[in-house]
């Protein structure tokens, strides 16, 4: 075993290695390289815990089912014993071994070769503030140096608590120089949950700005940890370090890009998003620089229209707000940010800078675009929707092009806080040089498929990326299931995160022999596509039969005066669960629910109906990620009823 530092082990597992002893480690992982067992024992402090940590695949072993195996007759898909494998693995490249800040350098000395260094990275839309692609190597560079003054080392680890949308990404940029371990957390956690995340991954540094600076300075004063508080504003609480400072740092005292650091891209963990929390408390998931270089290979991400822009209104604390600004670097693309984030503001910025691609989680886009129809505006200048998180149906890609009348391409891939993106619904292309040679009969095969692809169908998530494969499971025995069998949907890829911050038994569940088990209820078809049909323990049974609260939310949907909803099964005595709908409306709808169940009932089957009833709210709670929270829902309908009850 090789011991990083004090919050850091990395155990290695093979048969003839001996039990390993950890000290005071926080972060538990196996080598990629290694075997291991469904169940590892290893020795902390004297007691044992269990250790379930998958290992990756590595560019010699991964999906080994796929070799000398090509396509179907007639199909795309290629399936050996139940596993699906990506149609593009075959052409994948090596991964290199390199740090994911040598991995984006590379691409910012390509996009400065081909335009200056003058041409925009992130350009924030409400404050105006620029940061060109020349000014992001100097300016992490001076921070790196002045953290590094600071007392900032190798393998510490920082909290990031912010919503600032230019300088976060430099600090994020400048900490991973460092191979300093970056744990995003949620500008809306408490103190508590703030000093929880510090004491479970031993923080010894919190990044905050104004909006966040009383929670976190608070969070600092409970902990048990020595915490240092850096702020990114210039109006803060309590005894903070002014980052903005850092900027004016001459950079002499930066220690050079990693290679002082011992650095080990498939073992040193340097990010850590954290999940929202809705199959209960929230984790953070342990990814390295092999997962992230690895992650974004795979998914081509942004294969974005011929414009300069990208219109990108998310945060940093989201996993996507994360990915697609750096995305933006490896297409050479600028991004479009904003540090408030409103619909007049959105119209303001697409009309000012005309980007031709708009990112964001689907129920955001769709809803957008509503807002945008219903102010009479239209933006031209959209051309591509990239997205992920849910799917969108036909309907909400019709509700896009009301506002978006140049709507010619959508991308929609599968991702989660523990996985990069690991499907899409076009096709893959590398940003300097396309993976699949235009001339081969396989990449024309693919084009001519996806042009026929409808990203309008109901629940698809796409084809597999690069490096995949998939496979869907019973949830009740683990047998592998056939195309078009609804079953637990897994993954086998590269960019799958090491596991959770001490939280073994949660990995033990969800890293099972180099696969992740997302939880989703899923299929795919004869031709390769992927579906999500809904969380596993949000589908629910009707008289004995599986409802998907997605497939209706569909159907719902489609009715004009529909622009948001949930469906629920509320507790029956009888039937165990009967179907409620909780629908938001489009401003100056009827307030008809009768309309609205009949509308639904017609076209779905008897057990489907909404025999729950359908309830109007004016805004559906949300998750921290800006999806709709079905649990909050379904709590709120079940006090409903209790209310109505009270009265009889």
């Amino acid at each position: 075993m090789g011991c990083r530092n004090s919050n850091l082990a990395v155990v290695t597992t093979s048969d003839n290695a001996p039990t390993a002893s950890v000290t005071d480690a926080k972060f538990i992982m196996v080598n990629p390289g290694d075997l291991v067992k469904d169940v590892d024992i290893i020795k902390t402090n004297g007691y044992h815990k269990q250790l379930t940590v998958a290992p990756a695949p590595t560019d010699e072993n991964q999906s080994p089912e796929n070799k000398n195996n090509s396509a179907l007759p007639g199909s795309l898909l290629r399936v050996k014993k139940g596993i699906v494998i990506s149609p593009y693995n075959q052409y994948r490249k090596p991964i290199p071994n390199i740090s994911i800040w040598k991995f984006i350098k590379g691409y910012i000395d390509k996009v400065i070769e081909k335009n200056n260094e003058d041409f925009v990275w992130l350009r924030d839309a409400s404050t105006k503030v620029v940061i060109t692609y020349g000014e992001i190597e100097p300016k992490t560079r001076s921070l790196a140096s002045a953290f590094y003054r600071e007392g900032m080392q190798a393998h510490d680890v920082v909290l990031l608590l912010t919503t600032n949308t230019t300088y976060s990404y430099l600090v994020l940029l400048a900490l991973w120089r460092l191979n300093v371990t970056v744990k995003v957390a949620f500008p809306e956690d408490s103190a508590d949950v703030l000093q929880r995340r510090i004491s479970e991954s031993n923080a010894q540094y919190l990044v905050c700005d104004d909006g966040t600076s009383k929670a976190g300075s608070e969070a600092q004063r409970r902990s048990s940890i020595p915490v240092t508080l850096l702020s990114l504003s210039p109006v803060t609480i309590g005894e903070t370090v002014d980052i903005l400072e850092f900027f004016k740092d001459s950079g002499d005292s930066f220690p050079g890009d990693l290679q002082d650091f011992n650095l080990d891209v498939n073992n040193d963990i340097i990010f850590i998003p954290c999940t929202v929390g809705t199959s209960g408390q929230s984790k953070g998931a342990l990814h390295t620089h092999k997962t992230l270089v690895a992650g974004f290979m795979q998914g081509g991400f942004l294969r974005s229209s011929t414009s300069q822009y990208v219109m990108m209104p998310m945060r940093i604390y989201h996993l996507s707000g994360v990915i697609w600004p750096i995305a933006s670097i490896i297409q050479g693309k600028s991004c479009l940010v904003s540090e408030t984030i409103s619909t007049v503001g959105i119209f303001d910025a697409i009309q000012e800078y005309v980007p031709g691609t708009l990112c964001g989680f689907p129920s955001f886009v769709v809803t957008l675009a509503l807002k945008l129809h219903e102010n009479g505006n239209t933006c031209p200048s959209v051309t591509s929707v990239v997205t992920s998180g849910e799917t969108i149906n036909s309907s909400g890609l019709e509700k896009l092009k009301l506002s978006f009348p140049n709507l010619t391409q959508v991308d929609v891939s599968y991702v989660l806080t523990e996985l990069l993106s690991v499907t899409s619904t076009i096709p893959y292309n590398e940003p300097d040089n396309t993976l699949l040679s235009p001339a081969s009969l396989r990449h024309k095969q693919l084009l001519e498929f996806c042009r026929n692809f409808k990203v309008g169908k109901e629940n698809q998530i796409g084809m597999l990326s690069c490096y995949s494969s998939a496979k869907v499971i019973d949830p009740d025995n683990g047998q592998m299931l056939q195309d078009n069998q609804s079953g637990e949907l897994c993954f086998r890829t590269h960019s799958i995160m090491r596991g959770y911050v001490q939280q073994e038994q949660a990995a033990k569940r969800t890293l099972i022999n180099g696969w992740i088990h997302t939880g989703d209820c899923g299929y795919f078809d004869t031709n390769g596509i992927i579906y999500v049909i809904g969380r596993l323990n949000e589908v629910f049974k009707c008289d004995g039969r599986y409802i998907s609260p997605s497939e209706l939310e569909s159907v719902l949907l489609d009715h004009p005066d529909v622009t948001e909803c949930a469906v629920v099964g509320v507790p029956d005595n009888n039937s165990g669960a009967v179907t409620c709908a909780v629908v938001s409306r489009r401003f100056g709808a009827s307030n008809n629910t009768t309309e609205i169940k009949e509308f639904v009932d017609s076209r779905v089957a008897e057990y489907q109906k909404l025999r729950g009833g359908v309830i109007f709210m004016d805004d559906l709670p949300k998750n921290k990620d800006g999806k709709i929270s079905r649990s909050e829902v379904l709590r709120m309908v079940i006090n409903l009823n209790k209310m109505k009850n009270l009265r009889g």
